[in-house]
């Protein structure tokens, strides 16, 4: 199955999938990475001599190796999950704007569409719940999937409309069409639905396999197949623009009321854009490297600092009296042989303790300038005190744009429902509105905050805001009394010539 485009951005994703579990994955000598080796080697890679010693003793997991002590010691610090839990947090803070009519009367919209939006999804909390796991999907795998489907009693009657959802691993496969003026169709998607079954003869979980393939037929009617069992086989024999249902386990022709589509209701948010053929890497990405590397620099120094503060007694040719010593005894050295005993104190200098150390804090100052530098005080080259609200108005904040575009995707899915009840392309633009606030902390902002902004980007050198970007933040801090920035520089401009 061709999946080459989309393993680019596997590695990434597991990267930052057992940096936000934690201790658990990073340390698990047993999670097998294939050409890694075990997770515990890939995220903490032995030196040459504790591989060896490693090989040599692989048979005596009790043996303690230098490496197995190294891992011992050190701490993995999850400061990523609880910046990426903080980043989601934050997205939840403002409620979107929500419309299904002009006039924003919610509970004059249709039936069908009010309990898409309240009760529509596989937990049944409707949008703010399925919201904040589209951000925290876009937030640490950088997509998350939505699909539009139909769902009736048991008698197949009392269709509603419900999302179901789609993490980026579940994603393997889709393609795009270009129409006109340069926008893009979804063709089709393929999605892994492999999962434990529970097996009545044998009262136990068995892992099934299942692919689900959404997709348009030759006439450009949207069709679903299921493949179950050896799903990978089944999915390369398939024929996408003629469907034989003899080729899969299940294929059906969605419909709402009688109505079919001519299009894929299935939605991939991204980081900053929609669509299956946009694949991004995690956000966070740079976030998670810096707490691993981190964990690494921490093995090293409490591996150090114990081994600096646990000073070897070494003996030569000594009997042994059998009687337990304690801290503090006089020590007779009785040699074995009657002559020829010595004892030394052997202990290791903690010289370069203090550097290891730095090393240590100057990982952690790194975050500062990485893709969160928008939630600390004084971090990264633009910020400032507030600098978090300005680069969120102004969409310049990674966290802004992430919350835009996963409304936009609610937004999206909630087009799909009024198309399938039959309304037209203009009146679904003229009613239909999902919408993110994104200014979160803009409420309490002040003047010095985009002073000390403007004074930050202009002394980089290299400024990373331009001018017509600066202009805006300042709008925004202004209640939008400033004219367009087109309209002031055309003024600017008048002026001089006047001069």
């Amino acid at each position: 199955m061709g999946r080459t485009s989309e393993r680019r951005f596997e590695a990434a994703r597991r990267f930052v999938a057992d940096a936000y579990a934690g201790a658990d994955a990073i340390k698990d000598a047993k999670g097998d990475l294939g050409f890694f080796g075990s997770r515990a080697f890939f995220y903490l890679p032995p030196t040459e001599r504790e591989a060896n010693e490693e090989e040599k003793f692989a048979n005596e997991p009790a043996r303690r190796t230098k490496y197995r002590t190294r891992l011992a010691y050190g701490v993995y610090d999850n400061f990523f999950r609880s910046i990426i839990d903080d980043v989601v947090g934050v997205m939840q803070t403002k409620a979107p704007t929500v419309q299904f009519r002009a006039d924003g009367d919610l509970n004059a919209a249709p039936d069908v569409l009010r309990d898409l939006y309240y009760f529509g999804t596989s937990q049944n909390d409707g949008f703010s719940g399925l919201k904040q796991r589209v951000n925290f999907g876009q937030t640490l795998f950088g997509r998350y999937g939505l699909l539009l489907d139909v769902a009736t009693d048991a008698e197949g009657l009392n269709p509603r409309f419900v999302v179901s959802e789609y993490p980026a691993a579940s994603i393997l496969d889709g393609e795009e069409t270009r129409e006109r003026f340069g926008t893009s169709r979804l063709r089709w998607i393929l999605c892994d639905e492999s999962a434990p079954r529970f097996n009545p003869r044998t009262k136990s979980r068995d892992w099934v396999e299942r692919y689900r393939l959404c997709a348009l037929d030759g006439r450009g009617v949207y069709y679903q197949a299921l493949f179950d069992g050896d799903a990978s086989a089944k999915w390369n024999a398939f024929d996408l623009e003629n469907p034989n249902a003899a080729l899969c386990d299940r294929l059906v022709y969605p419909s709402f009321k009688g109505r079919t589509l001519d299009f894929v209701p299935f939605t991939v948010a991204n980081v900053d854009r929609l669509g299956v053929e946009a694949r991004q890497a995690p956000p966070y990405w740079d976030v998670a490297r810096i707490a691993v590397a981190n964990y690494q620099i921490d093995s090293i120094y409490k591996t150090a600092l114990w081994n600096f503060a646990s000073p070897t007694l070494v003996v030569k040719n000594v009997a042994s009296t059998g009687a337990p010593l304690y801290l503090g005894d006089a020590i007779f050295l009785n040699g074995a042989s009657g002559d020829g005993a010595d004892a030394a104190l052997l202990e290791t200098t903690g010289a370069g303790l203090a550097e290891i150390r730095q090393a240590k804090e100057e990982i952690k100052t790194s975050l500062r300038f990485s893709s969160i530098r928008d939630l600390f005080d004084g971090g990264g080259a633009n910020a400032s005190a507030k600098a978090l609200s300005l680069r969120a108005d102004s969409g310049t904040a990674t966290i802004a744009t992430i919350d835009k575009t996963g409304a936009r995707a609610l937004e999206e899915q909630l087009c799909f429902a009024a198309a399938w009840l039959g309304w037209s392309r203009d009146e679904i633009a003229a009613n239909v509105k999902y919408e993110a606030n994104a200014s979160y902390l803009a409420d309490d902002f002040q003047l010095p905050a985009i002073v000390s902004l403007m004074r930050e980007n202009g002394a980089t050198g290299t400024p990373l805001l331009s001018r017509r970007q600066l202009y805006r933040l300042v709008g925004v801090a202004s209640g939008g009394v400033l004219d367009p920035f087109e309209d002031n520089e055309e003024q600017l401009l008048g002026e001089a010539d006047a001069l």
